[in-house]
């Protein structure tokens, strides 16, 4: 426990491994193994010992939820290649995989991955079914798809979701990348009216930057300068 009170977080799992396997009954040491684990981004040792973290009750049905969900999330975000993330894809439960926050991890690695055509397929079969806005974002970064057709899909969303921030600022980023500034502009702004952010004013200084408007990028240059900013 001092060495965790210290951070010394790699000799902790050290003595806490070694507890664990000359005491298998203390049953404390799994607790304190969790924390470490998700200090050092050990996911993999993690979902290792979530079912004993439920069968000791050291943890509640909920947490162990949560935690497993977590867990998947940043194991699929992190798989070496293809292969180990399709494996830990085929893994996961059926409810899980309907999962959002699952599903944006598993595009999201594909894409790093340069698998896109799979991405695109999961992306797209997804908002069919459930509308999920983190992934307008995901799919406004695939390369493969011309963009003046992905720009129309978008725009298509936009009729069904037109208060979607970041379905708004796939679109700014789409036309932008197909020579529409005004159009750009014109949807960054509706983003930045729903929901002021620093982000989305940076966007909008570094757009008007690009087409030459240098009183309108020193506005937002500003606002996201302001300390009074939200975002």
């Amino acid at each position: 426990k001092l060495q965790i009170m210290d951070k010394h977080w790699e000799q902790a799992l050290i003595t806490l491994t070694n507890l664990r396997k000359n005491y298998p009954t203390y049953h404390y040491s799994l607790q304190l193994l969790k924390n470490v684990y998700i200090k050092l981004n050990q996911w993999g040792q993690l979902n290792d010992i979530l079912p004993d973290l439920e069968r000791f009750k050291l943890l509640s049905s909920d947490e162990v939820e949560a935690l497993a969900k977590l867990t998947t999330q940043h194991r699929l975000t992190r798989a070496a290649d293809l292969s180990s993330l399709y494996n830990l894809w085929d893994s996961c439960s059926r409810l899980r995989k309907k999962d959002p926050s699952i599903i944006c991890s598993y595009a999201k690695r594909l894409i790093d991955l340069k698998e896109e055509k799979q991405a695109q397929v999961i992306i797209e079969k997804t908002l069919k079914k459930q509308w999920t806005s983190d992934l307008t974002l995901l799919y406004s970064q695939l390369s493969h798809i011309d963009t003046t057709e992905q720009l129309a899909t978008v725009e298509r969303w936009h009729q069904e979701h037109p208060s979607d921030i970041n379905l708004l600022l796939a679109i700014a980023k789409l036309a932008e990348e197909d020579g529409f500034h005004h159009k750009a502009v014109e949807h960054l702004k509706q983003a930045y009216s729903l929901k002021p952010s620093n982000h989305i004013a940076g966007l909008l200084a570094k757009i008007y930057d690009t087409m030459g408007n240098s009183n309108e990028a020193l506005q937002y240059m500003r606002l996201m300068l302001s300390k009074n900013h939200d975002g």
